[in-house]
């Protein structure tokens, strides 16, 4: 038989269950956690798992069902005088080779890239067999600190806390947590956002880069992002010469950034002059039934090899060497035409143009001191137009 032992103490009332289990004289500690009522439930179930254990008879239906719905901490007590087995917890670095096994079966490298430098970034603070219980709110502050004094952009900080939140998160569903410890961490508003690196690729300086190129897929690598705004890698390198319509002048782009989106898995722009003039020179250089990509395979062109090239043009690297030359584009096409017209053939909307792409530059200022004013409606197509109303370059 059990029995329940009360005092009274600082914090309000603290319950025990006294029991003795394989001729051992135990205790279970409830402290002030559990009523009384919740106590004398509890009492009944430990004498019906005692019953067990030292007769090797059956539980009843209503302890079973008892203990697979315990919380965590009610189990942890149970578990610390031996009336139920310690239960396998995940430690934080099983956690996260199993999260990462279930995410790389649905989502694309580049994704899980970006996820994978996370964890590296997750794991220089905290220890891999540690546990999750083991993360306070204290140490989640604590590492977002961690994350500033390793000087971190705020726009990577910012990832990396929301990435971390969604990991806690998916294992609380799974079950394998009862809490996500970072689901309090605060992340600072705007601050995805990163004005430092929005820099403005002038078509002046777009023709330096050209002549500064080794070879001609070069030349029309840096076209379609600077000209036709395109992401890179993950859409210049999917163009086949099937996405070209050299009639119509237009040009199929496969998005997968924004595929899982209804009716966003492509887009189609115009053939811009300046666009076309270099997929024109492309296509004379291509071998005649050979890849069916506009970017052929073998060299891969990574933005580290493209600073070499904005060197021998005798500029200064920007911040980010691609991204750059779209957010150009971006500004361009949002300052020339409607709303609709540049989102649809941007990829993206107008908020995030606003966040991460559009700048205030100096043509805007001298156009404000020159005409006395600044004409914030969109200038529209001339009917007489070629590709579709795309502007003169």
């Amino acid at each position: 038989m059990a029995n329940l032992e009360t005092k009274r103490n600082r914090r309000g009332v603290n319950i025990k269950v006294h029991f003795t289990l394989n001729r051992e004289r135990r205790k279970l500690c409830l402290g002030s956690k559990y009523t009384r009522k919740q106590a004398e439930d509890i009492k009944v179930h430990v004498e019906d798992i005692v019953r067990a254990k030292e007769t090797g008879g059956r539980l009843q239906r209503s302890t079973i069902s008892f203990i697979s719905d315990m919380t965590a901490d009610l189990r942890q007590r149970f578990e610390s005088c031996g009336l139920v087995e310690r239960k396998h917890r995940l430690t934080n670095g099983e956690l996260w080779d199993t999260y990462l096994a279930d995410f790389k079966l649905k989502r694309k490298r580049s994704t899980v890239i970006t996820v994978e430098q996370v964890e590296r970034r997750f794991f220089d603070f905290y220890k891999r067999d540690s546990e999750p219980a083991g993360i306070t709110a204290d140490s989640c502050e604590r590492f977002k600190a961690f994350l500033k004094e390793s000087e971190y952009a705020a726009a990577t900080i910012a990832l990396t806390i929301t990435r971390i939140k969604s990991v806690y998160r998916w294992a609380v569903n799974r079950e394998y947590i009862d809490r996500n410890p970072f689901r309090f961490v605060e992340i600072e508003t705007g601050s995805f956002e990163n004005p430092d690196k929005m820099f403005f690729v002038s078509l002046q300086d777009y023709g330096k880069l050209l002549e500064a190129c080794p070879n001609q897929t070069w030349r029309t690598v840096i076209a379609l992002c600077r000209i036709g705004g395109l992401r890179h890698v993950s859409e210049t390198s999917r163009l086949t010469w099937g996405d070209v319509n050299w009639e119509q002048n237009k040009l199929v782009v496969h998005s997968p950034k924004t595929e899982r989106h209804r009716g966003k898995a492509t887009r189609i722009i115009p053939l811009f002059p300046k666009l076309r003039e270099e997929l024109e020179n492309q296509f004379m250089v291509s071998k005649p039934g050979g890849s069916p990509f506009i970017i052929p395979d073998g060299e891969t062109y990574f933005a580290w090899k493209l600073t070499p090239i904005i060197r021998k043009a005798g500029l200064q690297p920007w911040p980010r060497t691609f991204q750059n030359l779209r957010e150009s584009r971006a500004n361009e096409l949002w300052s020339e035409f409607p709303d609709h017209v540049a989102q649809a053939w941007m990829g993206h909307s107008k908020n995030t143009a606003n966040k991460f792409y559009l700048q205030v530059q100096d043509a805007h200022f001298q156009q404000a001191i020159q005409n006395g004013t600044v004409d914030l409606a969109p200038r529209q197509a001339h009917s007489g137009d070629v590709n579709g109303g795309c502007i003169r370059m």
